[in-house]
């Protein structure tokens, strides 16, 4: 009978040990994993950096592609503001449209012109010839 009861105990201690070992050998597979889930996720990580970047850089390269083609075409309008007669050889200033003083001294003489001759109406499509003085 003791043979027995020592056979049964040796039993349960194996049992026993067996499962404890098998459960450190799980936990072990599990911490396993958990840190090539970390690995996956630092991957991902470095991934998503990248895709950012990426994304900054294309958004970058438009805005300075924008920006240079706005300087490019105000550039392209000065000179052919220039070519057109509103540049520096007309006008002796450095802007391209006329002044209001030059606007209002025009409209003054257009008045002028229109008083002393009030049976003459000024057609809208005639071009007025201003003198060279009034626009310098």
């Amino acid at each position: 009978m003791i043979y027995i009861l020592v056979g049964s105990l040796l039993l349960i201690v194996i049992l026993f040990g067996f499962s404890a070992s098998l459960n450190s050998y799980v936990s072990v597979k599990q911490a396993d994993a958990v840190i090539e889930v970390a690995k996956v996720a630092q991957v991902n990580a470095w991934g998503n950096l990248a895709v950012i970047g990426l994304g900054v850089l294309i958004v970058l390269l438009i805005v300075v592609g924008i920006v240079a083609l706005v300087l490019f075409m105000t550039l392209r309008r000065q000179q052919f503001a220039g070519a057109a007669g509103y540049g520096l050889a007309k006008t002796g200033r450095t802007g391209g449209a006329p002044d209001i003083n030059m606007l209002v001294q025009m409209e003054m003489l257009r008045t002028l012109r229109s008083l002393n001759a009030p049976q003459q109406e000024l057609d809208r499509a005639e071009v007025i010839d201003f003198p060279q003085w009034l626009l310098k």
